[in-house]
């Protein structure tokens, strides 16, 4: 039976055990698991030339990891206002879009990866990206279109 993973699993971590994990690594987040969520709150800046960003991790074990970034607020291109905002949720909800960090079936990231150390820096990662497609409207960035993640809406689609 070796090799075959399905006989093999790793065991996901706990909310409790990702929170622990979050704040040793992350100091600045204020970090709670609160009717069986865990929820993460506080200022990022992904470089020192970057913006700061307000921001908000969600996850429910089960379900897959939600970032949110809650100010400044992700805006489209002004010279582009039609053009949605790549690597998306919500794309077609201005003002309501949330980064898009990984491909959900690619099983790029499980359960038994701590938060700490795959959703936060790739949301770091992210919002460069996002400001470098904001300055030249070129996402440099990656990432490949999928489709919706049942129950999150029809429209809640990556755009790539």
């Amino acid at each position: 039976m070796a090799g075959n993973s399905r006989y093999f699993r790793t065991p996901q971590l706990s909310l409790a055990q990702q929170r622990v994990k979050l704040l040793w690594e992350w100091k600045q987040l204020d970090t709670r698991i609160e009717r069986g969520e865990l929820i993460a709150t506080g200022t990022v800046q992904p470089s020192a030339i970057t913006r700061a960003y307000r921001m908000r991790l969600a996850y429910r074990e089960g379900s897959s990891p939600k970032a949110f970034v809650i100010a400044p607020k992700l805006v489209r291109r002004p010279s582009e206002p039609t053009e949605p905002i790549p690597h998306t949720y919500k794309f077609n909800t201005p003002g309501e879009e949330r980064p898009c960090l990984y491909y959900p079936t690619g099983r790029e990231w499980t359960p038994d990866m701590p938060l700490a150390s795959s959703i936060m820096p790739w949301l770091l990662s992210w919002l460069v990206d996002y400001e470098i497609w904001y300055a030249t409207g070129e996402w440099v960035g990656g990432g490949m279109p999928h489709p919706s993640i049942p129950g999150e809406g029809k429209d809640d689609q990556e755009v790539a």
